[in-house]
C-alpha cells in the first residue's frame, strides 16, 4: 500500500498512460492547492495520455438532503462547506477508526451508533472544473470530455505536452 499527498506523489514523470482522480480534489481548501493537485496529475501521465478528475456537483439529485442540510463555510465562496460524515461503530471491532473519529474531535450520534466528523468540501458548479484546468493547464491538455454523473462534475483531458513542468 501506499500513503501520498496528492499535490507531491513520489512518482517519476510521464509514468503514467492514464492518471485519475475519484473525489480528492472537492477536498482541498483553496484554488491554488486544487490547482496543483490537477498539475502533479498532468506531471506523472506521460504526453498523450489522458487524465479523469471527478468532483462534488453543487448540483446535488437530492437539494433536500444534500446541500440544505450542509453548513456553509465563510470563505468568499458559496461553494465551501462542512458535511457531516459518520464513521460506523462495527468498525470498532475491525480498526480504530472510531477511536481515531473520537479524538478528531467527532461526536458520538446514539441513534445510528456512528461518530459524526465535519469534512470540507468545494462543491462544484457547472463549468468550473473545465474553467479551472483551461485557465491553469491551458496549452498543456485538451479537455475531450465534460460530464455530470450522479451528483459529480467530470473530466477526461488529454496532456498534450510537458511545458508546464520545464
Amino acid at each position: 500500500a501506499l500513503v501520498s499527498d496528492a499535490l507531491h506523489t513520489p512518482f517519476r514523470s510521464e509514468l503514467a498512460d492514464a492518471t485519475m482522480s475519484i473525489a480528492v480534489i472537492h477536498h482541498l481548501s483553496t484554488e491554488e492547492r486544487r490547482v496543483q493537485a490537477l498539475k502533479e496529475l498532468l506531471r506523472v501521465t506521460r504526453t498523450g495520455g489522458l487524465v479523469l478528475v471527478y468532483v462534488w456537483a453543487r448540483e446535488q439529485e437530492s437539494e433536500c438532503r444534500t446541500v440544505s442540510k450542509w453548513t456553509p463555510i465563510e470563505s468568499g465562496t458559496r461553494n465551501d462547506f462542512l458535511v457531516p460524515w459518520h464513521v460506523p461503530s462495527y468498525a470498532k471491532s475491525k480498526d480504530d477508526r472510531v477511536e481515531k473519529a473520537q479524538c478528531a474531535g467527532g461526536e458520538w450520534v446514539s441513534h445510528n451508533s456512528t461518530v459524526r466528523l465535519h469534512r470540507f468540501y468545494h462543491v462544484f458548479e457547472k463549468g468550473e472544473l473545465d474553467a479551472l484546468i483551461q485557465n491553469h493547464l491551458g496549452p498543456a491538455v485538451q479537455i475531450l470530455k465534460s460530464y455530470y454523473e450522479k451528483s459529480n462534475w467530470a473530466v477526461i483531458f488529454q496532456k498534450r505536452g510537458s511545458a508546464l513542468f520545464r
